[in-house]
């Protein structure tokens, strides 16, 4: 089996993502145009490998090296999102990419490789942290039906914003200031390093058709908001935020 980086051509970007199109495990995070994006937006290099198996690749390992003062050298599959592990067709190719991530470490003089799995990944036997927690929410076909499987307190809870004058709106790019400003000023209050602006212009800029920002005002005023990322009958909340002066009306609960 065959193990390497791959090649910075429209080409070679093509059939990484015909795999990940393919396999019904991939997360949007696999997509190729996370490389592009995590280069531009934060600097961080980024080294994508696949396994191939008689010329036709049969696995695939996004990566980034990331050098900080604060958590040193190491490599992460990878950073920003909550989940991109290793893509393969069986525990041969899944063996070989870890290997090959081993060897990317091991040259870059790098102390480790975190690989962001849902669930064991089968076929290797690395140390495990299972300190995380998914959330899933089955959504029926209408807002209606979501709101009637919700306790009585919850759906309280979401209609008194409504009452007290919060309204939410659904857009793109167009809403992402107000979602700047409501997020940065969390992070802030919470003693956490933000991201950019840039951060999420780019992601915006290369991901339009996935990518939308829930907007919750309180006059003209955002209190809260988050930002979804869609993918094939699945929509994730990686940011959200909620001013805390406001938390009294509850638009966290409308959000």
């Amino acid at each position: 089996m065959e193990t390497g980086p791959l090649e910075r051509t429209p080409e070679a970007e093509a059939e990484w993502d015909r795999y990940v199109a393919g396999n019904p495990t991939a997360a949007v995070y696999h997509l190729s145009g996370f490389r592009s994006f995590i280069e531009t937006a934060t600097g961080h290099r980024a080294r994508y490998i696949y396994a191939r198996r008689a010329g036709t690749i049969c696995g695939v390992l996004p990566l980034v090296e990331l050098k900080t003062r604060l958590f040193g050298h190491y490599f992460v599959s990878i950073p920003y999102f909550n989940h991109c592990g290793i893509l393969a067709d069986d525990d041969a190719a899944r063996q070989a990419l870890a290997a090959e991530a081993a060897r990317q470490v091991e040259g870059a003089g790098a102390s480790h490789v975190e690989i962001r799995h849902i669930g064991a990944a089968a076929g290797i036997d690395w140390p495990v942290k299972t300190t995380k927690d998914q959330m899933i929410l089955p959504l029926p076909e209408t807002a209606d039906e979501l709101l009637a499987g919700f306790r009585s307190k919850l759906r309280s809870q979401v209609r008194r914003p409504q009452k007290e004058g919060v309204a939410a709106q659904v857009g793109g790019i167009d809403l992402l200031d107000g979602f700047y400003a409501v997020f940065a000023r969390n992070m802030r209050d919470l003693g956490t390093p933000v991201y950019g602006r840039n951060f999420f212009a780019e992601l915006f800029a290369r991901f339009p058709d996935r990518l939308w920002i829930v907007q919750c005002e309180l006059g003209r005023l955002p209190v809260a908001a988050g930002v979804l990322i869609g993918w094939r009958d699945t929509i994730e909340i990686p940011w959200a935020s909620s001013l805390r002066e406001h938390n009294s009306v509850g638009a966290n609960m409308l959000l």
